[in-house]
């Protein structure tokens, strides 16, 4: 289902610190991936595993309920109005945690200064301290991911004849999105359309999410998605009682045995735990897993298994996954990269 370049091509583009002609440079350390999208009304289910450079790295200077303060950095002239943004810490209490951020500086309002940006949750709550470390990159958007013009090649059409991508919402449901040609009667402009017809050319893609692409349009279409390799643990949510849909984060070599899921999700059995599900290579079912703490009768080693019990701790992450969440709490895990990429 994915294709990949391997960490050797990875670490050549970075000792290079450009890539051919055909091939938009990166920060390092970058590449690409191919997603091969089945057709023929198939729902592909995918996840960003490469991603945005960082336009801010820094330190916490103080914070405020929803305000995180860096003294550093004025972020008025940093940040573009307009744009959604990606924060992630990297060190203190929320390490790999991410926050979605739509608001900063002075025009934020509530005391703001030039300095800050306003989180949607309550970072005093979630352990953020002065001294924590940060990152900011900008979120990818529908037509950064698959061109402002549709250069991936998704059926065009309106709502009931293109191909649809279905990002997921709070509470378990999705937006939809579709590229439209432009023309038509009434006439429309070309461009990316929310499924009432609205421009969302800059709708945002979180790269924590996994997301659908239902494909109208037959056969198989390759997806090449380019970017930043991410090297750190980073947090997913689980909404409790719910499915969730969630990248796998890393491009290649993640395993569930890497994964670090196992020590936040919940345990049990295949009725009982929490499950992960994988969709298969030919997008027309998905296998499913869980992690066991081993033990009952007849007693069972601890680990991942798959759907029968069989150890699975060597099956590779897919790049979008659901996580049936049974616990009755919500949860952020950390997904971890293999150790692999501590050299990058």
């Amino acid at each position: 289902m994915k294709q990949l370049i391997t960490f050797s091509a990875f670490a050549a583009i970075a000792a290079a610190g450009s890539v051919s002609a055909q091939t938009p440079a990166y920060s390092k350390p970058s590449g690409y991936v191919t997603e091969v999208l089945k057709g023929d009304g198939a729902f592909n289910l995918i996840g960003l595993t490469l991603h945005e450079s960082p336009i801010a790295n820094g330190s916490v200077t103080s914070v405020t309920s929803t305000r995180l303060r860096d003294s550093s950095v004025n972020f008025d002239t940093l940040l573009t109005a307009g744009s959604t943004y990606i924060l992630q810490f990297k060190t203190g209490a929320q390490a790999g945690g991410v926050q979605v951020i739509t608001s900063w500086g002075v025009s934020s309002g509530g005391g703001n200064t030039a300095n800050d940006v306003v989180s949607e949750d309550n970072l005093v709550t979630g352990g953020v301290v002065a001294g924590d470390t940060y990152e900011i990159r900008k979120a990818a958007t529908l037509s950064s991911v698959f061109g402002a013009t549709n250069q991936a090649g998704l059926k065009s059409g309106d709502s009931t004849t293109a191909d649809v991508i279905w990002l997921p919402t709070s509470g378990g449901g999705f937006s939809k999105f579709y590229y439209s040609a432009g023309g038509g009667f009434p006439p429309t402009t070309a461009g990316w359309k929310d499924i009432g017809g609205a421009n969302a050319n800059n709708q945002p893609l979180i790269f924590t999410d996994g997301f659908f692409i239902q494909r109208r349009g037959a056969g198989d279409l390759s997806l090449v998605l380019t970017g930043q390799v991410q090297t750190v643990a980073t947090q997913v949510f689980a909404a409790a009682s719910q499915f969730n849909y969630v990248s796998g984060i890393f491009p290649v070599g993640a395993t569930l045995g890497t994964s670090g899921l196992q020590t936040t999700l919940k345990s049990g059995d295949i009725t009982t735990a929490d499950v992960l599900w994988m969709q298969n290579s030919a997008r027309t079912g998905y296998d499913k897993f869980f992690y066991s703490a081993g033990g009952g009768f007849p007693p069972t080693t601890a680990g991942w298994k798959n759907s029968v019990g069989a150890d699975a701790s060597n099956q590779p992450l897919t790049s979008g996954m659901i996580i049936q969440r049974r616990g009755l709490t919500n949860v952020a895990p950390n997904v971890t990269p293999p150790s692999s990429y501590s050299n990058l």
